[in-house]
């Protein structure tokens, strides 16, 4: 069905009053007034045939008057079988505006500026959150910082823990002035230590081949060598004069203990071999006796050397010498 502009309607419809694309009126009254749609032939209500009389308003003249011209049915007179009045609905309101081009650049411009002022107002909000999370997490910091703070005459200095032996104790500095004869005795000892030093490699060698059943001769030949080499380091202690040193009675004392303990370790570990030799040999054989007493002595030793350490590195760092950790001792 067309209107009387040639629009196609989108169903039939007694009711609709205006074409809904160009805003023509819908209504076609017959010769006696009842309303009918735009392409009748003949009245939906007396059947008479849509051919009006001269001077009656048609189909073409409504579709003449133009869409904005409001057309008005007189209020008084009515249809003679019906009651209904005569005449043409008038057109109430203008027709919509035409829909805009997407292809026209104007529009395709401010759809573009449409979407810029939204992207701007997504970036400044953003922006804003992350200003605003910004400064509570700075708050918060400087909030618990404020209360972890200890004050400085309230709160006591937290202890020094002792480093374990495979590493350097923490050295701490003496306010006692050294006299000259101070450095050239820290020099003897310092000597004395890294003579020690070269032994101890020889008996970590020496024991894992025991534990491994290899070379056991050897390895107890080495051990009683480096027993003898400490007995020798600890007669050689004895004759050194560290009275310039602070504290030097309890740094020889100290040393004494250590060498002595790991010289009994080192004929324990011998005797260890030689057992092994003795018997068919046990990788790993820890429930060996000679074994069990080289632990014992090693447990005294690294006591020694870790009292020994402490005490002497901090005059070691002041004399420009080398400090040792315990178990390079």
């Amino acid at each position: 069905m067309l209107c009387p502009q040639g629009h196609r309607l989108p169903v039939p419809d007694f009711t609709a009053q205006f074409c809904p694309t160009c805003g023509a009126a819908l209504i076609n009254p017959c010769p006696v007034g009842h309303d009918n749609v735009a392409n009748a032939r003949f009245c939906r209500d007396c059947g008479r045939s849509m051919g009006l009389p001269s001077g009656t308003p048609t189909l073409a003249t409504v579709a003449a008057v133009p869409p904005t011209t409001a057309v008005v049915r007189p209020t008084g007179a009515a249809s003679p079988t019906t009651g209904r009045s005569v005449g043409v609905r008038p057109a109430a309101v203008d027709p919509p505006p035409p829909l805009p081009d997407p292809n026209d650049p104007g529009a395709q411009r401010d759809r573009a500026e449409s979407r810029d002022r939204v992207g701007r107002g997504w970036l400044i909000a953003i922006g804003a959150i992350a200003v605003a999370v910004v400064a509570v997490v700075i708050a918060l910091v400087a909030t618990a910082s404020g209360h972890s703070s200890p004050s400085a005459s309230s709160s006591a200095a937290p202890p020094v823990t002792r480093a374990p032996s495979t590493t350097m104790p923490a050295s701490t500095t003496t306010s006692t002035t050294l006299s000259p004869e101070a450095a050239p005795q820290g020099r003897a000892l310092t000597a004395l230590l890294a003579q020690n030093a070269s032994n101890r490699s020889q008996v970590g060698t020496a024991t894992a081949a025991i534990a491994a059943c290899g070379d056991l001769a050897g390895a107890q030949s080495t051990l009683a060598a480096a027993q003898a080499s400490r007995q020798t380091l600890l007669g050689q202690l004895g004759q050194l004069d560290l009275s310039a040193l602070p504290q030097s009675a309890a740094l020889i004392n100290a040393l004494t203990t250590a060498w002595q303990s790991s010289a009994s370790s080192d004929g324990s570990y011998a005797q260890w071999a030689a057992d092994e030799q003795a018997k068919p040999c046990v990788p790993n054989d820890s429930a060996d006796p000679s074994y069990q007493a080289a632990l014992v002595s090693d447990g005294h030793a690294s006591t020694a050397k870790q009292q020994f350490t402490s005490l002497w590195n901090p005059i070691a760092t002041s004399l420009g010498l080398q400090p040792w950790p315990p178990n390079q001792l």
